[in-house]
């Protein structure tokens, strides 16, 4: 990422998924406004909406933000340590 910012600069924003997960609804108001978007109310409950998904994401974006993924990585740790040790 280190180089997209370089290249992009204030065109992409950044966020981790934890506190996507842990302030939902402060995360998505930073994500509509570094839009330049109006916040509307379901914004923040944007999986009760009736339209249809046409992406292989239907699944998730029909259910609110989870935390279950978080840290998940750790059970390839092992079998990842390699690829970990030269993104560092």
């Amino acid at each position: 990422m280190n180089f997209w910012n370089n290249e992009l600069k204030d065109e992409i924003l950044n966020l981790q998924y934890e506190n996507l997960t842990k302030n939902t609804e402060r995360e998505i108001k930073n994500i509509i406004n570094f839009c330049d978007l109006d916040w509307e109310d379901r914004c923040s409950s944007f999986y009760k909406n009736k339209n249809p998904i046409k992406t292989l994401s239907v699944n998730q974006a029909n259910k609110p933000i989870y935390q279950s993924s978080v840290n998940s990585f750790t059970y390839y740790e092992n079998e990842l340590s390699t690829l970990f040790s030269r993104l560092k």
